[in-house]
């Protein structure tokens, strides 16, 4: 069976657009998308008119001006667990794993959900030194509000590698869900994060209690060609 696809390539802010023609098995697998955008991350993305193949997460990258990001690995899990502290998770739903064992569990699951192509756990790197900054994530993808979470290493905080990170999650979703928006849960003393959503476009649209903390919810629209991050 033959596909034709489009094939976008993003290596400058002007995408460059090409189209072929390759048969079922060709080339790298891909997932269907429903949209264009305008500012997009460097990468390569592929638009199937035909039936479409799962994405494949150990070719998915995802590179801003100072990180890439790539779905989680047993590369990032030693840096990952050091960096989870008390502290961090303090703005957090869940605690630190009680032990490395605990950790490999959970993100297995990570693992699994990036291979059904339903969640996505992204290492957020420094592009330069390669150092291990902290994960961004995207969850329940095809759902009709797919969720976006954040959390950077403490000594690398308040240099919005955050911000950044999450603008680039957002860019890609946006290029693979049908969803108008995403939601972002935060706590409500977390003016960092909160700003974040609101830099976005973010609005808030819930309000939750936790075992933890107060928390607010917002609904950050898709980003479109008509509406860029800003």
């Amino acid at each position: 069976m033959v596909f034709s696809y489009e094939e976008t390539v993003f290596l400058t802010s002007q995408p460059e657009r090409r189209t072929v023609t390759l048969r079922k098995g060709e080339g790298q697998a891909c997932r269907p998308l429903s949209c264009n955008c305008g500012r997009l991350p460097i990468g390569t993305v592929r638009l199937y008119r035909g039936d479409p193949m799962p994405l494949d997460p150990d070719t998915l990258t995802l590179k801003t001006a100072r990180l890439s990001l790539k779905p989680f690995s047993l590369r990032d899990a030693d840096e990952a667990f050091s960096c989870i502290s008390p502290s961090l998770t303090r703005f957090m739903t869940w605690d630190p794993p009680a032990s490395r064992q605990e950790f490999d569990s959970i993100w297995s699951e990570w693992l699994t959900g990036a291979a059904d192509g339903n969640e996505f756990v992204f290492a957020v790197r420094h592009r330069t030194t390669d150092q291990f900054l902290g994960l961004a994530g995207l969850h329940r993808l095809r759902s009709d509000s797919p969720e976006l979470g954040i959390w950077i290493r403490e000594d690398k905080q308040g240099m919005a590698f955050g911000r950044e990170a999450v603008q680039a999650v957002l860019e890609w979703a946006s290029t693979i869900s049908h969803a108008p928006g995403f939601c972002y849960p935060v706590a409500e003393e977390n003016v960092a994060s909160r700003k974040i959503a609101e830099s976005l476009g973010g609005q808030i649209v819930g309000h939750q209690s936790t075992p933890k903390y107060e928390s607010v919810t917002y609904q950050i629209p898709r980003l479109s060609a008509d509406r860029p991050a800003g």
